[in-house]
């Protein structure tokens, strides 16, 4: 049962990432034409980002020994905010560039707090929860994106409009920041961590040679590396298929967009409940066997928007759990001494695999074809396949 109400306020700030981490990818077809760049060039822009999102993870650790984390999540939106006025405004590539090194930092500052909160707090489905709220998040913001080009004529309005909700929600959690310290004597100890870090957690020192270490630790961060890398460039690259592979409209492309992630917040919850029945593991195998079924489905030669979203919907309900349960395991692998900082440095190789995947599927769409972007995924999925069934198989040797 929920106990604290800050929970919401983390969901709330782990929405608004979806949303800001889905508005470009929906405009980029648009967007690139206005500034006078490739439209490939989304796969440079989403390694910088996540090359930016895989620094502040890196650092996201110490930040919330200092600050806690509900202070660190309102300087993750403040940034995301940030970003949001350099993309309203963007003239040039570079621009664009720049926003997306500030939104990369907002994305690992929000999701290693809000992770090592939940994770360590609550059950798995609210976990699942919590990831859902993001596919909430990226699929309003995509809706925004087309409201503000069909109403509006502009998709800056949708950006200008983002940076608004970002400052109302910050105002909100200050607010309740000064409620919970008149209130904080009657809130239970397991659930203060959320506004300060335990004595014991900043007195543990483990850094990365300590956790490579660790039995199973490493194939573990390269599972977070390869399922981020294959399921994280879906929303990336939907749009942009939608339109350059499909045919479809930039319009059509952003509902496209928003039905990849309407799915993908569907699929958590499914899946978050699934694994609380079956267990993380086996939810966690049908999951991939699942998202390599929707890779290949983009080599079949269809048209027409309502297959498009069809296809969008299945990918994103296959693909969009992988990340929240492997979150979770961790809890059933390692000692809870680790959890922190595995989830920290699974941030960072997920995030190094998000820029390395993207950098791979461009160079893919500039050689062979824009068709065969997925090739990358595929291996990914294979690969991820096989380790986490290694790390699953000497668990079940650990335990017999």
């Amino acid at each position: 049962m929920i106990k604290d109400f800050f929970i919401y306020l983390i969901y709330i700030g782990y929405m608004m990432y979806g949303w800001t981490a889905s508005l470009l990818g929906g405009v980029w077809p648009k967007m690139s034409s206005d500034i006078g760049a490739g439209v490939t060039l989304i796969g440079i822009l989403t390694m910088i980002n996540y090359i930016s999102s895989g620094v502040a993870s890196f650092t996201t650790y110490k930040i919330r020994m200092k600050l806690g984390t509900s202070y660190s999540n309102v300087l993750g939106l403040s940034l995301a905010g940030i970003s949001m006025l350099f993309f309203a405004n963007a003239n040039s590539f570079i621009v664009v560039a720049i926003a997306m090194v500030f939104l990369g930092a907002s994305a690992g500052i929000i999701d290693v707090n809000s992770n090592s909160y939940v994770v360590k707090a609550y059950e798995t489905k609210w976990v699942s929860f919590m990831h859902a709220c993001w596919g909430l998040g990226a699929t309003i913001g995509p809706m925004v994106m087309s409201v503000a080009l069909i109403y509006m004529s502009s998709y800056r309005m949708g950006f200008y409009i983002t940076f608004v909700i970002i400052i109302l929600i910050n105002i909100l959690m200050f607010l309740a920041k000064r409620y919970w310290e008149g209130k904080k004597k009657t809130i239970d100890q397991n659930y203060v961590e959320l506004h300060s870090v335990s004595k014991e957690e900043k007195e543990a020192k483990v850094g990365i040679v300590d956790i490579i270490k660790v039995k199973n630790a490493l194939k573990i961060l390269i599972c977070f590396l390869l399922a981020n890398g294959a399921s994280c460039s879906f929303s990336t690259w939907i749009a942009t298929m939608a339109v350059e592979q499909r045919g479809l409209g930039v319009a059509e492309a952003a509902v496209a967009s928003s039905t990849y992630f309407f799915a993908l917040m569907i699929g958590r919850i499914f899946f978050g409940m699934l694994a609380d029945k079956i267990g993380i593991n086996k939810t966690l195998l049908i999951i991939m066997l699942l998202s390599v079924i929707s890779v290949i489905c983009y080599y079949i030669p269809y048209h027409g928007s309502h297959i498009v979203y069809i296809h969008s919907a299945f990918t994103g309900f296959a693909s969009g759990s992988l990340i929240p349960l492997l979150n979770s395991d961790l809890k059933e692998l390692f000692e809870t001494k680790y959890l922190s900082p595995l989830i920290s440095f699974g941030g960072v190789f997920g995030l190094s695999g998000i820029a390395v995947s993207s950098a791979i599927m461009t160079y893919v769409a500039n050689v062979l074809g824009i068709q065969h972007v997925h090739i990358v995924q595929i291996i990914s999925f294979t690969l991820l396949f096989l380790i986490y069934g290694s790390v699953i198989k000497n668990k079940l040797v650990k335990n017999a």
